[in-house]
Order: structure tokens, then sequence, then C-alpha cells
């Protein structure tokens, strides 16, 4: 019975760090890809 709260209690702690680091990565993403987006926009501004 310990055991399973143990286990439950993990499995509580691991489903409230990974949503953090999932919408962590996303953000990352998509400031990379606002970033990308910005340099490309310079890139192609004196080009053009």
């Amino acid at each position: 019975m310990e055991k399973n709260s143990t286990d439950y209690r993990t499995n509580s702690r691991i489903g409230q760090v990974r949503p953090k680091t999932i919408s962590k990565t996303q953000e990352d993403v998509t400031i990379s890809n606002f970033i990308m987006g910005m340099t490309n926009q310079i890139g192609s501004d004196p080009d053009s």
C-alpha cells in the first residue's frame, strides 16, 4: 500500500513537471521561429 502511494505521488509529480517542460519547449520553439522570421525578413529587404 505504501509503495503504491509513493508510485502515485511520483506519477503525479512527473505529470506536473512534464507539461511545464512541454510548454517551455513550445515557447522556445515559438521564440526561435519568430527570430528566424525576423532574420529572414531582414535578410530579404536588402536583397529586394
